[in-house]
């Protein structure tokens, strides 16, 4: 293990095409550089020990539409997640979210397709609850508590742009990640917060850095969050293969970095444009019950240049739903020993992994030949 302070890295300007939707709902977001924390890091070598390791995918679960011959999805998800009845949650960009069961058979939709005052509108992501409920957050800077019966049974108010990280410890105090305007907060992307008045309220705002303020959301406001098995938090920048280790109370213990072949330094906020490709991203991490962190990274695919429909040499702007980011992005998947330091396997996949579940699984999103999307669960396993 090698401990040295991290060298930022320059990053040249270039081109961008500006989008009709935030990126945020890509990966949550995708961002700028930020001040270095002072205290050293630790550098996780290239090593990997298991030569025999290697992590698969199970046989896919796929979730089956409400009416035969439908497309399951029209654009690729925003949020996908698991409740404590084993039913699936699938959240899409401007429709209301889809419920379904173990089976992967549709059961209920939540949540409206349009705004309605005081009412759940399209719904963007979700922390599933101690118990049977889900909190669901909404476009409008809400949050909705429901129930097992699909009832919204509590409305809160979000302090900011906020998103779910953990739900250790609700109502009395939980995780959500985002920008938050009060000047206690600025500049911070993780927020203790609770839940036990009519509206969220933060408590305590922390993170590996300080990030800048900009004009926009942009992805340095956001860490992508796993629970510690040891307590705390695990989370994760999008920008730079970076992960820290928090306590409960959001005191920074230590950070992990790697510069590998596929991420060697921090990305731009992009999604690269029709002549480049898209630069790697870390769009989450999860810790497995033996204490392993499992890093997921987003690259470009091997058929990155069609994922940008057909455009004009003047055009600027374009739909999200316009984009495949299925052919834009393939999924590498990286198994770290945060006590040893090691790299125990890493691994290259052509499928585009939407999300990662709670429970480690993953929602794996795909466009057939006939251009019907489908999405399906499937297992990780890591084979020594």
């Amino acid at each position: 293990m090698i401990r040295s302070p991290r060298t930022p890295v320059p990053r040249p300007p270039g081109r961008r095409i500006a989008l009709a939707a935030p990126l945020l709902l890509l990966a949550w977001g995708i961002a700028c550089d930020r001040p270095e924390p002072e205290s050293v890091v630790e550098i996780i070598g290239a090593t990997t020990p298991c030569s025999g390791c290697r992590i698969e995918l199970g046989p896919p679960l796929e979730l089956r539409a409400e009416k035969p011959g439908e497309a399951v999805l029209a654009t690729s998800p925003t949020d996908v997640t698991i409740d404590a009845q084993g039913r699936y949650w699938v959240a899409e960009r401007h429709q209301p979210a889809r419920v379904y069961d173990a089976s992967g058979t549709f059961l209920s939709a939540v949540g409206k397709s349009s705004s309605v005052p005081d009412e759940l509108d399209a719904p963007k992501a979700f922390l599933a609850l101690p118990g049977d409920s889900m909190l669901v957050f909404d476009n409008a800077q809400r949050a909705f508590v429901v129930d097992s019966l699909f009832r919204t049974i509590r409305t809160l108010q979000v302090p900011g742009n906020l998103m779910p990280a953990s739900a250790d410890g609700w109502p009395a105090t939980f995780l959500l990640t985002g920008p938050v305007k009060d000047s206690a907060s600025a500049g911070q992307p993780l927020h203790t917060v609770s839940a036990e008045q009519p509206d969220i309220k933060v408590l305590n705002s922390f993170g590996p850095s300080t990030i800048p303020s900009t004009p926009s959301t942009s992805a340095a406001s956001f860490q992508r969050v796993t629970p510690a098995k040891d307590g705390g938090y695990w989370a994760a920048d999008i920008l730079q293969y970076r992960i820290s280790k928090f306590t409960k109370d959001g005191t920074l213990i230590h950070t992990i970095e790697r510069a590998p072949d596929w991420f060697a330094m921090p990305s731009a906020e992009s999604i690269g444009t029709p002549n480049a490709p898209p630069p790697p991203i870390i769009f989450d991490i999860w810790q497995s019950s033996d204490g392993l962190l499992w890093v997921f990274g987003r690259v470009a695919g091997k058929n990155w240049k069609d994922a940008w429909p057909k455009l004009a040499s003047d055009t600027a702007r374009i739909a999200i739903s316009a984009m495949h980011f299925e052919k834009m992005y393939g999924t590498v998947i990286e198994v770290l020993d945060p006590i040893t330091h090691d790299v125990v396997s890493t691994t290259k996949l052509d499928d585009y992994v939407a999300n990662v579940l709670p429970n480690g699984n993953v929602a794996v999103y795909a466009v057939d030949s006939a251009n019907v999307a489908h999405l399906s669960i499937r297992r990780l396993s890591l084979t020594r």
